[in-house]
């Protein structure tokens, strides 16, 4: 839905990722953010992701739409 609504912008949007420890506990976690253009003036926090300490196993931290 936000890719839809960015493609229909006439500015182009962008999509960053950034590996941040965001709990300390020595684990980087992805985040994904992403811009529609102009209409706003930063990016929007859409998807974050761990992995698992115990199995390795990648983990959603964000809810899907």
């Amino acid at each position: 839905m936000v890719v839809t609504y960015a493609r229909s912008q006439t500015n182009p949007a962008s999509t960053v990722y950034a590996y941040y420890d965001m709990d300390g506990n020595g684990v980087d976690e992805l985040v994904f953010a992403f811009k529609p253009g102009n209409i706003f003036k930063d990016y929007m926090i859409t998807d974050i992701y761990t992995i698992s300490k115990d199995d390795g196993q990648v983990i959603r931290l964000t809810d899907g739409l």
